[in-house]
């Protein structure tokens, strides 16, 4: 092999490790007993990115209530939608989801507000279109979905490289 083929394929290689790597979304578990409107909830937040800041979940669904109302979709067209990950973990989230701001198939029967940060955190689901009533007794709790993205797009370059330069190597 040419010196010039070599040079080459280190460019080549050293160009695919500076490519950004596109993250898949993550998806958290959530849950808290309502003590302001009754009810056991649980859903799940989808749609969010690690290590981003200010994002908008692309869905939050509740999958049950024990008092029986308001389970599906309140992703439509909520008055605020504000996330923060960090590492796997969400550190901030400010949900307020209005039934009356949506349209079906998302819920319009009822609203929703959650709110984390650091040692706070509050949740309420309120069989109402048009009013939201929570408690700092609700405490919601999120749960990851799964592990974080770790690629390393660098240490695969590397590894291609060094095998490329094994091959390289002169056999007595």
């Amino acid at each position: 092999m040419h010196k010039h083929t070599l040079g080459l394929s280190v460019a080549v290689l050293l160009s695919f490790a500076s490519l950004p790597v596109l993250a898949n979304p993550l998806s958290f578990d959530f849950s808290f007993h309502d003590y302001a409107n009754g009810g056991d909830i649980a859903g799940i937040v989808s749609g969010l990115y690690d290590n981003t800041a200010g994002q908008a979940a692309t869905s939050v669904f509740i999958a049950s209530n024990t008092a029986g109302y308001g389970v599906g979709e309140y992703i439509g067209n909520p008055v605020l939608n504000y996330w923060d990950v960090s590492n796997g973990v969400i550190t901030l989230a400010s949900l307020y989801a209005f039934g009356a701001s949506n349209t079906a198939p998302d819920v319009v029967c009822c609203s929703l507000v959650l709110e984390h940060s650091g040692s706070f955190s509050s949740g309420g689901l309120r069989n109402s279109p048009s009013s939201i009533l929570s408690s700092d007794r609700s405490v919601v709790t999120f749960t990851s979905r799964e592990a974080p993205d770790l690629t390393a797009p660098a240490s695969i370059a590397l590894v291609l490289l060094g095998l490329v330069a094994l091959g390289l190597t002169p056999r007595g």
